[in-house]
């Protein structure tokens, strides 16, 4: 998961930036009076940025393939989802991060309206989309703990289906609202066109259309956000009653959904972390290092993710591996989730 959370002094936000998915006042990033040093290295930050978000594309891509053919993983019930939620790491490495960063620390002083109309939608739709499959895969994660004796009926091919299909129609019918352009209506335009902006494309909203603005930028960040953060507290709660109830009388089955939540849970909280350091709260003319550090660690948060998936746990490790072997039979003693 990507993006930023920013402060507002007003109830409704009145932009959303192509760096975040959650609502910021385009006031709160005023990049027109970075020092001479700041200027000179952000082709640095840059190409650094796009290096890891190379690395993270690959590793995504290696990560689902692993997901994809070997085994104890591919065993998984919920594979489907877990496969999605690293497709869609990898679509935002590979294309829309990179695009972003391009677009707001490269390309910025020339971005025009019609750029912003196509590449908003791109942008804000992978963000919108990866932050409701993480919730999706939280909400399965949550059932597989909390009520494991009714998970198989969650697993069917119909509720996978409907998991993997429905964030998709959803986010392209909220997020195609400001590409058509139309007059009072929330609409993509480059943040050139504000004063003191260097964020690539925005969502400008007209302060008329207060429930528009609240729908599109609640709906994006802060609702699957919280979905998500309520379940894994529900997850580690539940999971530690249960251990310390039956700590011998534990099956495999409920140890390896607890390891998932606990993965996809240190991906959420990187995901918070990144969005509410106090970079994101400050003006890039007053600390304009530290915002640079802070938006670098939004835009690279997907590519960390495998990391995660990797070190906690020992299937991921395997099948990491049996992919780099090009040997989807590696063995492990971990059996299937």
């Amino acid at each position: 998961m990507d993006d930023a959370l920013h402060t507002n002094c007003s109830i409704f936000p009145n932009s959303l930036h192509a760096n975040s998915s959650l609502p910021v006042n385009a006031s709160n990033t005023n990049s027109s009076l970075l020092p001479a040093y700041t200027q000179t290295n952000l082709w640095a930050w840059t190409i650094v940025e796009l290096v890891i978000n190379a690395i993270g594309a690959g590793s995504n891509a290696m990560l689902l393939a692993a997901s994809l053919i070997y085994p104890p993983l591919r065993r998984n019930s919920s594979n489907v989802l877990i496969c999605h939620c690293i497709l869609l790491d990898l679509i935002m490495c590979a294309i829309s991060n990179p695009g972003s960063i391009l677009a707001s620390q490269v390309f910025n002083d020339i971005l025009d309206r019609t750029f912003c109309l196509g590449w908003g939608f791109i942008r804000f739709f992978t963000m919108f989309l990866d932050n409701w499959v993480h919730a999706i895969l939280a909400v399965n994660r949550f059932i597989a703990v909390v009520t494991p004796f009714r998970y198989k009926y969650f697993v069917q091919k119909p509720f996978l289906l409907l998991g993997v299909a429905a964030p998709w129609v959803i986010v392209f019918l909220i997020c195609i609202i400001p590409s058509l352009d139309i007059h009072h209506l929330p609409r993509y335009l480059p943040s050139n066109q504000f004063v003191g902006t260097s964020v690539g494309c925005i969502v400008n909203y007209p302060v008329r259309n207060a429930k528009t603005n609240l729908l599109i930028g609640t709906f994006g960040g802060f609702i699957p956000s919280g979905i998500a953060g309520v379940c894994y507290v529900a997850v580690f709660i539940k999971a530690r009653i249960t251990l310390w109830r039956r700590v011998g009388d534990m099956g495999q089955s409920f140890l390896s959904r607890y390891e998932m939540a606990k993965i996809l849970f240190v991906c959420l909280l990187w995901y918070i972390l990144s969005a509410t350091m106090p970079g994101n709260f400050i003006t890039v003319a007053s600390f304009p290092l530290t915002h640079l550090v802070t938006r670098a660690l939004q835009f690279i948060s997907s590519a960390v993710n495998p990391v995660f998936f990797i070190v906690i746990s020992q299937n991921y490790r395997s099948g990491f591996m049996a992919v780099l072997k090009c040997n989807g039979s590696v063995r492990t003693a971990v059996g299937p989730r």
